[in-house]
C-alpha cells in the first residue's frame, strides 16, 4: 500500500532525497498523483516533482491508434497524454 508505504519512509526522511515510483505496464499515474496530492500525510512530506512516461516505441503506435469499442478508454493514449 503506497501510504502505509510512504507513511513509514517519513520517519527517515532525512536520510534521502528523493524517491522513484515505478509503475509497470499500462499504470496510470493519476492515482498515485490524487494520493499524494491529497492525502495531508503524504503532502506533508512528499511532492510531485516530475512524471517520466516511457514508451516502447516499436509499438507505441499500435496502442495509441488502437480503436476501442465505444465508451471505452484508450489507456496508452490516456496515459501519454496524462504525462
Amino acid at each position: 500500500d503506497l501510504v502505509r508505504t510512504l507513511g513509514q519512509l517519513a520517519k527517515r526522511r532525512k536520510d534521502f532525497d528523493a524517491i522513484i515510483l515505478e509503475t509497470t505496464g499500462l499504470a496510470d499515474p493519476a492515482p498515485v498523483v490524487y494520493t499524494i496530492q491529497t492525502n495531508p500525510k503524504m503532502s506533508d512530506h512528499y511532492r510531485i516533482d516530475s512524471i517520466i512516461c516511457l514508451a516502447d516505441c516499436k509499438h507505441v503506435s499500435i496502442h495509441l491508434d488502437e480503436k476501442k469499442p465505444d465508451g471505452s478508454v484508450n489507456e496508452a493514449l490516456q496515459q501519454v497524454a496524462f504525462s
